[in-house]
């Protein structure tokens, strides 16, 4: 049956529906007196009433397309029927597109199911993905929150191609927060139908606001701006006076008497004021380029540019000590992926390990952990994967330190951790991983401790799998007195896990010393 039909027939049988409530109106009968029309109203006569249900009826023959002395019951019998069987056609449909989807899902959980073999503890691998955290802050002054562009470049080794997620056409996403940890996702891929996925996790805080001498030339009043501008720095020349669009000579703008254009604003989000002597036209201009203010023109030397910073001047400054993780995902044209995790700090030394005392007692971290799984429960089940995020605790050891060298000594040192409260697909799941004890005997320059000989415990639903996987990482974030304890302040690292044989995952975490 047609559409336009199916809908005529639809109508027709709610009005048939309708009539059927008229008829039986005209009929019921009630306990209850009928109401008396206080109205001037004339009733219809029992021959209108027929006339008109007569009508209704005819009109229903025709919607159906009966003949006159057609069945009406017997049609809406086949229209249920067909009703039926259009419902059972669309939760076919419904049933064999989620069928696909699940398929589609589990074939890519498999494939991803047997890429976990070489990850935590490949020397190798290690070192294949670089991590660059861009910060910058929404407010001039230092305040708001850190907006972070994460650059994540990777080579090929013997082991795995590491993802190129520096270029342009990189898409760049925001996830959500894990408590201190901003998350951001990038993207690429290729014409042929490569592609690269990876999610980086740093705690780069707002931008913080430094004296003046602290970051330029100390006990310079002024700054020149072409030794600046030399350096990439157009980007920090701001007034509402400079150029919007093209060139713009301020010659306009002088003092008559001195000759020197004075131009309110900041750079670096230090307040000021802008200083150029323009004895003639041309000789102080403002250009806004693709990379920001140009400042220039023909006079030079103390002719030129200057920046006089304000004598309370605070200098906009990206937090310069944060660290990072994440996982990364390439995919081949053919489907194949390749899955690895990374962390570390943006700075390679912390701190020299001569210039601190010795460690003592113990130190708690919390902070959050994310990564990739693969489940393949058999033949019986649709194989699953994904990534997940969670939460990560660690206690460290510092007990009986020694310092022997360039090296911290701990005889008894060690660190432990748990990963629970797993996330994966908007669903909690029912997991958790223990960090089994690891070695922290000896504390470098580095800052890292080694792989434990038992690895890491699996747990789901409260059962137990073997000790397996390994894990490793590293200390951040040390501070020596008189502004800090020795303690480090940030510790990250990555793992691996075995359920058996059904079940494979890696991830990678940051904490922070509570």
């Amino acid at each position: 049956m047609k559409k336009t039909k199916l809908t005529r027939t639809l109508l027709a049988a709610c009005s048939i529906v309708a009539l059927t409530a008229v008829m039986y109106g005209c009929t019921h009968s009630s306990d209850d007196p009928p109401a008396t029309d206080t109205t001037d109203t004339m009733e219809p006569t029992a021959e209108d009433q027929l006339a008109a249900l007569q009508k209704e009826v005819a009109d229903l023959r025709m919607q159906l397309g009966l003949p006159a002395d057609g069945s009406i019951s017997t049609s809406i019998t086949e229209l249920q029927d067909e009703i039926a069987s259009l419902k059972q056609q669309v939760q076919d449909m419904e049933d064999a597109a989620d069928t696909a989807d699940k398929k589609a899902a589990a074939a890519e959980a498999l494939a991803l199911f047997t890429s976990f073999s070489d990850m935590v503890g490949d020397t190798t691998n290690a070192d294949v993905v670089t991590v660059t955290v861009t910060a910058v802050s929404d407010m001039d002054d230092g305040g708001g929150s850190a907006m972070v562009t994460a650059t994540v470049a990777g080579t090929t080794d013997g082991d795995a191609a590491g993802p190129n997620l520096s270029g342009d056409d990189v898409v760049r996403t925001a996830e959500a927060m894990l408590g201190a940890w901003q998350g951001t996702m990038l993207t690429d891929a290729d014409m042929a139908g490569n592609s690269s996925t990876a999610v980086v996790y740093t705690d780069v805080g707002p931008n913080v606001g430094k004296a003046w001498a602290e970051v330029y030339t100390a006990g310079v009043d002024a700054q020149a701006i072409a030794d600046l501008q030399a350096e990439n720095a157009n980007a920090v020349i701001a007034a509402s006076k400079f150029s919007t669009a093209g060139l713009k000579d301020h010659h306009g703008d002088r003092n008559m008497t001195s000759g020197v254009v004075t131009i309110t604003g900041t750079f670096d989000g230090a307040r000021g004021a802008y200083t150029c002597t323009s004895a003639a036209a041309g000789a102080c201009t403002s250009n806004m380029t693709a990379d920001g203010i140009v400042l220039g023109g023909t006079a030079t030397g103390d002719a030129g540019w200057m920046f006089n910073p304000v004598d309370s001047a605070m200098v906009s400054q990206p937090d310069s000590m944060y660290a990072y993780f994440g996982w990364w995902l390439n995919k081949t044209a053919s489907g194949n992926p390749e899955v690895d995790v990374f962390h570390g700090s943006n700075q390679a030394v912390d701190i020299s390990a001569g210039t601190f005392t010795a460690l003592g007692g113990t130190a708690t971290y919390t902070g959050a952990a994310a990564g990739k799984y693969a489940l393949n429960r058999g033949a019986d089940q649709y194989a699953s994967g994904g990534h997940w995020t969670a939460d990560a605790t660690l206690t460290a050891n510092f007990e009986d330190p020694t310092q022997t060298g360039d090296a911290i000594v701990n005889a008894a040192g060690s660190i432990s951790g748990m990963i629970d409260n797993f996330m994966a697909g908007g669903e909690s799941m029912d997991w958790s991983v223990k960090l089994n004890s690891a070695s922290i005997a000896v504390f470098d320059t580095d800052h890292d401790f080694g792989l434990p000989a038992d690895g890491t415990e699996w747990t789901i639903g409260g059962a137990a799998a073997a000790d397996a996987g390994m894990w490793e990482g590293d200390f951040h974030n040390q501070v020596a007195p008189p502004d800090g304890n020795n303690v480090p302040g940030t510790v990250t690292g990555e793992f691996t896990a075995t359920y058996g044989a059904v079940g494979h995952m890696t991830g990678a975490f940051g904490a922070h010393v509570e």
